[in-house]
């Protein structure tokens, strides 16, 4: 009698045709035994992937958000409320030149919005030249687009 826990002596069906097709024709392309099986896997494939691509290249993304909250929830409601009643695409800007750094170690409580610090001026830094007027007209320039997300 066979011992229940050896090898098998005789391979399954899946694994001879494993074997004998699908690992040449990944490993040498197409030394399988019907020439023609690999030829039409390479066709199937090719056009698979080309639909997928013409399919990927019409879609567009959506013009509102995804809604992740069911209407009647509080947070959907509140965000909601929050996207009808403020402007979120307009913010005032305020750029500043010549500071070194902002010195925090005098805010006493972190959560305070209205407490952002002292700036530290940098001594060094001359408004007069070249390119610090560069630099400023080009972020001007760059705020002024429409499409600018960040400078």
């Amino acid at each position: 009698a066979p011992a229940a826990s050896g090898p098998r002596s005789r391979p399954r069906c899946i694994e001879r045709a494993y074997a004998e097709c699908f690992v040449p024709f990944l490993s040498r392309g197409g030394a399988c035994r019907h020439q023609s099986t690999s030829l039409w896997l390479v066709i199937v494939f090719g056009a698979l992937a080309a639909g997928m691509g013409y399919v990927a290249s019409g879609l567009r993304p959506s013009s509102r958000d995804v809604d992740v909250w069911p209407p009647w929830h509080n947070t959907y409601k509140y965000l909601h409320m929050r996207d009808n009643l403020f402007e979120l695409h307009r913010q005032r800007v305020f750029l500043l030149w010549g500071v070194a750094t902002i010195d925090r170690a005098s805010i006493t409580d972190p959560f305070n919005e209205t407490q952002l610090g002292t700036p530290v001026w940098d001594d060094a830094f001359d408004a007069a030249e070249t390119d610090a007027q560069l630099a400023l007209r080009g972020a001007c320039a760059r705020f002024e687009q429409p499409d600018t997300q960040r400078l």
